[in-house]
């Protein structure tokens, strides 16, 4: 879920990831956006200040604070930290604060994972997986309908396989590219 910035200026475009999670850390990532929409196959990127913040419940209350970092072109407009310390097997919440300053910076959506259990947790655990993705040929390859077309909607909306994956309501989901 994308998320506007006060000043329309910096946008999370590309959404937000949590991984490499473990039974006691993870590590987020986000990509800051000069808008939300593709442009010749990319979405721009754009200069900000952020910080992650992570807790155990969705009022935030105790929450861990990462250190403020810059995202730049040297980055692909990239920040990502991980995260030690967590409770293994529960639900976690994080969001980031950004902006082109630290005292200029507003919230993002909250979104959660879930640690994985600790290693004398016997309890099953599902999860789903994906392979590589091809994102160009997906979208604009040789095969792509014309714009436009019920087909050219539908790959504008995403990857269809990923819904139902989504309903399982997977413990956690593998994604090889």
């Amino acid at each position: 879920l994308p998320c506007r910035s006060v000043a329309q200026t910096i946008f999370t475009g590309q959404g937000l990831l949590a991984g490499e999670v473990t039974d006691n850390s993870v590590i987020l990532h986000a990509r800051f956006t000069a808008g939300e929409a593709l442009i010749k196959g990319d979405v721009p990127g754009a200069r900000a200040v952020a910080c992650f913040e992570v807790a155990d419940n969705e009022l935030f209350k105790n929450a861990t604070r990462t250190d403020w970092a810059e995202a730049g072109s040297t980055n692909d407009f990239i920040v990502q930290a991980r995260i030690d310390g967590l409770k293994p097997g529960i639900q976690h919440y994080y969001r980031v604060w950004f902006g082109l300053h630290p005292k200029l910076a507003q919230t993002d959506v909250a979104r959660g994972f879930k640690t994985l259990p600790g290693a004398a947790d016997t309890r099953a655990m599902t999860f789903t997986m994906s392979g590589p993705m091809h994102y160009k040929a997906w979208t604009s390859g040789p095969d792509s309908p014309p714009p436009g077309s019920l087909a050219a909607d539908d790959r504008a909306a995403g990857y269809p396989a990923l819904r139902p994956m989504y309903r399982l309501r997977p413990d956690f989901h593998v994604s090889l590219g």
